[in-house]
Protein backbone atom coordinates (compact mmCIF):
# COMPACT_ATOMS: atom_id res chain seq x y z
CA UNK A 1 0.00 0.00 0.00
CA UNK A 2 1.24 3.81 -1.19
CA UNK A 3 1.71 5.82 1.60
CA UNK A 4 -0.59 8.98 1.68
CA UNK A 5 0.45 12.56 2.34
CA UNK A 6 -2.17 15.21 3.51
CA UNK A 7 -1.43 18.75 2.24
CA UNK A 8 -3.54 21.63 4.53
CA UNK A 9 -3.89 24.78 2.16
CA UNK A 10 -5.57 28.42 3.44
CA UNK A 11 -5.95 30.33 0.39
CA UNK A 12 -6.80 33.85 0.16
CA UNK A 13 -8.93 34.88 -3.31
CA UNK A 14 -9.29 38.71 -4.63
CA UNK A 15 -12.57 38.98 -6.78
CA UNK A 16 -11.43 41.08 -9.81
CA UNK A 17 -14.50 41.50 -11.77
CA UNK A 18 -18.00 40.92 -10.65
CA UNK A 19 -19.38 39.99 -14.08
CA UNK A 20 -17.36 37.38 -14.76
CA UNK A 21 -17.38 35.26 -11.91
CA UNK A 22 -21.34 35.23 -11.93
CA UNK A 23 -20.84 34.03 -15.37
CA UNK A 24 -18.58 31.32 -14.66
CA UNK A 25 -21.02 30.05 -11.59
CA UNK A 26 -23.88 30.54 -14.61
CA UNK A 27 -21.58 28.41 -17.35
CA UNK A 28 -20.78 25.69 -14.50
CA UNK A 29 -24.36 25.06 -13.65
CA UNK A 30 -25.71 24.71 -16.69
CA UNK A 31 -22.94 22.44 -17.47
CA UNK A 32 -23.16 20.76 -14.62
CA UNK A 33 -27.23 20.59 -14.52
CA UNK A 34 -26.41 21.37 -10.75
CA UNK A 35 -28.03 24.62 -9.06
CA UNK A 36 -27.23 25.39 -5.58
CA UNK A 37 -30.92 25.87 -4.66
CA UNK A 38 -33.60 28.38 -4.79
CA UNK A 39 -32.34 31.99 -4.22
CA UNK A 40 -34.52 34.48 -1.65
CA UNK A 41 -31.97 36.91 -3.47
CA UNK A 42 -29.44 37.34 -5.98
CA UNK A 43 -26.00 36.49 -4.04
CA UNK A 44 -23.61 39.35 -3.10
CA UNK A 45 -19.80 39.47 -4.20
CA UNK A 46 -18.44 37.76 -1.31
CA UNK A 47 -20.72 34.75 -2.11
CA UNK A 48 -20.02 35.02 -5.76
CA UNK A 49 -16.59 35.08 -5.28
CA UNK A 50 -16.88 32.15 -3.27
CA UNK A 51 -18.84 29.79 -5.29
CA UNK A 52 -16.48 30.48 -7.82
CA UNK A 53 -13.10 29.88 -6.00
CA UNK A 54 -14.99 26.65 -4.90
CA UNK A 55 -16.10 25.60 -8.49
CA UNK A 56 -12.71 26.24 -9.98
CA UNK A 57 -10.97 24.41 -7.30
CA UNK A 58 -12.99 21.20 -7.10
CA UNK A 59 -12.83 20.93 -11.47
CA UNK A 60 -9.27 21.75 -11.14
CA UNK A 61 -8.78 18.39 -8.97
CA UNK A 62 -11.78 16.50 -11.36
CA UNK A 63 -10.23 17.14 -14.36
CA UNK A 64 -6.35 16.31 -13.53
CA UNK A 65 -7.20 13.50 -11.32
CA UNK A 66 -5.64 10.61 -13.40
CA UNK A 67 -2.82 12.85 -14.35
CA UNK A 68 -1.76 14.25 -10.64
CA UNK A 69 -2.76 11.59 -8.77
CA UNK A 70 -4.41 14.41 -6.02
CA UNK A 71 -7.71 13.74 -4.39
CA UNK A 72 -9.41 17.20 -3.22
CA UNK A 73 -10.49 15.74 0.53
CA UNK A 74 -12.07 18.73 1.75
CA UNK A 75 -12.60 22.24 0.71
CA UNK A 76 -13.87 24.69 2.52
CA UNK A 77 -14.81 28.55 2.69
CA UNK A 78 -14.20 30.34 5.78
CA UNK A 79 -15.48 33.87 6.64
Amino acid sequence: MASKEVFTFSLEIELDDVEAAQQFNEQWESRSGVIDGPEVSPPDERELASRASVRLIAQAFTSQHKETGLNLRSLQVLD
